[in-house]
């Protein structure tokens, strides 16, 4: 989910407005100022512009300011109201929707955040953040098809959006259209080239693609544009084992662990290593079988990690019917783009042999 905060709004033109009501009412106030003859002419002056912009402003504006803060502070329910308030000030504005959206995605309302952006679409049908962030939402809830035709409206009413293309992309992973996925990434590193989401991005495709030299090379531009190179050690590590380098790939997601002894990616990553190794001296089966044990079993994308790393630590044990009831469930759970290797690994296991990654796909 996307947890970039929506940009704190500020008073601009549109938020003032013009009635005849208020206009007499502030020339009154500034007869009463010029009356009273007050010491110096910028004083004057200053008095007026602050009658001027406490009566001609639309004090709605400082409910959006005051959800933006209860945003950083993580108050999603205090956000949601304030930006409640925004819009019955301005029900016409779809941005205050979009905003609204964004902190119920926060606080993990899926529904209610799909509701406020498509709101904001019949609002304004070519309002393009409206569209990107409807198709985060069917990206998150899985709405695979509905996500890609969304982030496709918003890339024609913002052409180049990184934002869309980066939906888009990922969503076509998700259903096997490997090629469609792999373009998207690439126009998204053309389209944003100095920063480091797309070039990461982009490595997680190729790596999918066993395109692993082209997979490292993205990576250590995304470091070297600012990437966390934490967050970036397993997947590199990743794409060494898959080079051969094994004794790299050993040093990375050690050092991962490391700095993260519990992140379950990465002991997924460590055990898959030890299990899979095709170098006998780096291969230990025991001990991979123990860290994938040690993974809390989940519901997200991280149940499918795990259960390839059981299956292949079964195998390489000897525990050949553990292996192929894990193996079922990660083929169970399996991306389309994964599901002809999962099945190539549980024919393995059928036959009564162990598996050795030899870089024909994904973990």
């Amino acid at each position: 989910m996307d947890r970039r905060p929506p940009s704190i709004p500020s008073l601009t033109r549109r938020d003032f407005q013009f009635s005849l009501g208020r206009l007499l009412v502030a020339m009154t106030l500034c007869a009463v100022v010029f009356a009273f003859r007050l010491p110096t002419f910028y004083t004057v002056w200053a008095v007026v512009a602050t009658l001027m912009v406490a009566l001609f402003s639309d004090w709605s504006v400082w409910h959006q300011v005051r959800a933006g803060s209860a945003l950083r502070a993580r108050d999603y329910g205090r956000a949601i109201e304030a930006f409640s308030k925004a819009i019955r000030a301005k029900p016409e504005d779809p941005e205050r929707y979009c905003h609204r959206a964004v902190a119920h995605q926060w606080n993990e309302d899926l529904d209610a955040a799909r509701a406020d952006y498509a709101r904001a679409v019949d609002l304004d049908t070519r309002y393009a953040p409206a569209w990107i962030g409807r198709a985060n939402v069917a990206l998150a809830q899985g709405d695979l098809e509905r996500a890609v035709d969304d982030a496709t409206i918003a890339l024609c009413l913002a052409p180049g959006s990184l934002d869309a293309l980066l939906v888009r992309s990922t969503a076509c992973y998700g259903l096997g259209r490997l090629d469609d996925a792999l373009a998207d990434a690439e126009e998204a590193v053309r389209s944003a080239p100095e920063h480091w989401q797309p070039w990461n991005h982009r490595a997680g495709i190729l790596l999918s693609a066993r395109r692993h030299e082209a997979a490292l090379a993205d990576l250590d531009e995304a470091v070297r544009l600012g990437a966390p190179s934490r967050d970036l050690l397993a997947a590199r590590s990743l794409a060494l084992f898959r080079l051969g380098r094994h004794d790299e790939a050993f040093r990375g997601i050690e050092a991962c662990l490391a700095d993260d002894p519990r992140s379950p990616h990465a002991r997924c990553i460590l055990a898959w290593f030890l299990a899979t190794c095709p170098d006998d001296s780096l291969r230990d089966g025991r001990r991979a079988l123990e860290i994938a044990r040690s993974v809390e079993p989940t519901d997200d994308g991280g149940a499918f990690a795990r259960a390839n790393s059981l299956a292949a630590a079964c195998a390489e044990m000897g525990y050949f019917d553990e292996a192929i009831e894990h193996a079922r469930r990660a083929l169970d759970l399996a991306p389309a783009a994964a599901r002809a290797v999962c099945e190539l690994r549980l024919a393995t296991y059928r036959a009564g042999q162990p598996y050795r990654d030899l870089g024909q796909g994904p973990a």
